[in-house]
């Protein structure tokens, strides 16, 4: 029962017996928010990794410039590759989701990391009930990795 789909209009038709005439809307809507989401914060946490690995300041505001140039690059990086993919678009996002899954783990680790370095932190220093929910995140995010590692690779 392994349904071949061709692209993002053919997998909204397939969910038309469940949501009717706006099926292709509606999981094009759903796949670009989901892909969008993942997108934003992959990039600024990639941003924190690369500014902190290099000493400089890593915060988020207007007046920080190396933050604001990675971070736009980051984000022009992968529009702009685009134009030399030769796969399908619908292959990208979802290979873009997988790595969002697979990459979260990894991601809460350097969240975890950074937020318990004193010397970065100061006062601001995660406490224990928040060191309780990174870990919890950080377990929850590798067992939903986990299963489901293989059936990205069917």
């Amino acid at each position: 029962n392994h349904l071949q789909i061709q692209d993002a209009a053919h997998a909204g038709r397939v969910l038309g017996p469940v949501l009717g005439q706006w099926s292709v809307v509606l999981f094009s809507l759903g796949l670009f928010c989901a892909a969008y989401s993942t997108f934003i914060v992959v990039a600024q946490l990639q941003t924190y990794f690369v500014l902190d690995a290099f000493k400089k300041d890593w915060r988020f505001n207007a007046e920080n410039k190396n933050f604001l140039n990675i971070f736009s690059l980051l984000l022009l990086l992968p529009g702009l590759s685009s134009f030399f993919w030769e796969f399908p678009a619908l292959l990208a996002i979802v290979a873009a989701m997988v790595l969002g899954v697979l990459g979260t783990p990894l991601a809460l680790a350097l969240v975890f990391y950074l937020i318990n370095k004193k010397d970065l932190m100061g006062s601001f220093k995660a406490s224990f009930i928040r060191n309780l929910i990174l870990i919890f995140g950080f377990l929850l995010s590798l067992w939903i990795a986990y299963s489901r590692v293989d059936q990205y690779f069917k």
